[in-house]
């Protein structure tokens, strides 16, 4: 029996994400505090009240305030890069059935009722007998690894959607 063939998020990309995102918004934070007196005096601006704002709390806190835009910017990096993690699927596929993992849930489908799989729009589509979906889930795999997955264990592959 030959075994499970699994797209995933490679370890390098899961890393990027986990140190990418914090470092991204963290600079993102510094340069708010950085340039808001540059915007602020662009007074054309739509955005200019929430920056304006923004001045008033940096003032007040005084020499506190780069690090305290930096440490936001870190914390919604890290939201950003749970959220990200939370909806990575993650597709195994065998013989005998199909799992969907996203997050935390994980969904099984046996092999004898899924008549054919296919991307429709960066979705992977399950078909039952009766033509309806298993399931549709968003997925950032190629077409041509999916397909190379599903077709790999006997399972039908629509090029077409």
């Amino acid at each position: 029996m030959p075994s499970p063939t699994v797209l995933a998020t490679s370890r390098s990309t899961r890393i990027a994400t986990f140190v990418g995102l914090p470092v991204g918004c963290a600079a993102v934070g510094a340069a708010v505090l950085a340039f808001r007196d540059d915007w602020l005096a662009q007074d054309w601006l739509p955005w200019w009240p929430p920056v304006e704002l923004l001045d008033r709390f940096a003032g007040w806190l005084g020499g506190w305030g780069p690090l305290v835009f930096v440490g936001l910017g870190l914390v919604a990096g890290v939201v950003l890069a749970l959220a990200a993690m939370d909806e990575e699927v993650s597709v195994a596929v065998t013989d005998e059935q199909v799992r969907i993992t996203r997050g935390s849930s994980t969904r099984h489908y046996r092999a004898e009722d899924v008549r054919e799989a296919l991307l429709d729009a960066k979705h992977l589509v399950l078909v039952a007998d009766n033509g309806t979906d298993l399931v549709r889930i968003k997925t950032a795999f190629p077409g041509p690894a999916l397909a190379g997955a599903f077709r790999e264990h006997g399972y039908a592959w629509s090029d077409g959607a």
